[in-house]
């Protein structure tokens, strides 16, 4: 791992990527794997510039960190978020889905949730389940700046479903 670390440094990220990997298979119970594991998103993300292999890798540590919280729902979140990226919209939809049922789950986040959900369904021109997600957002107890965002995104889609009087009448409620 501190060979992995030094060639970050030297910015040799391909040797940095290939310590990290033997680290993840000599090392599977290794107190570091989180880190490790993070670095080869980012490195296959914004390094290789390869979402495919990114996706794979969290797949992984969606499997590994099954139970483990707050790791748990950070890879879902990263991963429902690069799904959507890469327009695996049913798989996308899956993950926040799951997240938002959770109890645990805080409102500042399901308002987030319900608004990539809302964008895929606007993608997929689902228009009554946009409306629906971005209403459940307009419901929740969070700061009126949140709640904005969501009267934004339901004035934008009714303009986009041609129901000109609704999008501008949200509008004017937004002002």
């Amino acid at each position: 791992l501190s060979e992995a670390r030094e060639y970050m440094r030297h910015r040799d990220f391909m040797e940095a990527e290939k310590s990290f990997e033997r680290y993840l298979r000599r090392n599977p119970d290794g107190k570091d794997r989180w880190e490790v594991w993070n670095n080869l998103v980012d490195l296959a993300l914004n390094v290789r510039h390869n979402r495919v292999a990114a996706i794979e890798l969290l797949e992984a540590m969606l499997i590994e960190y099954e139970g483990v919280y707050p790791e748990f729902r950070l890879v879902q979140e990263r991963l429902a978020s690069e799904y959507e990226q890469s327009r695996r919209f049913d798989r996308a939809m899956s993950l926040w889905a799951q997240i938002e049922a959770d109890p645990g789950t805080p409102a500042l986040q399901k308002a987030s949730i319900y608004r990539s959900m809302a964008r895929i369904y606007l993608r997929r021109l689902e228009f009554e389940h946009v409306k629906s997600s971005l209403n459940q957002c307009l419901a929740l107890d969070v700061p009126q700046s949140i709640k904005s965002d969501c009267q934004y995104d339901l004035a934008d889609a009714f303009m986009i479903m041609e129901d000109t009087d609704a999008g501008i009448a949200t509008r004017r409620e937004l002002l």
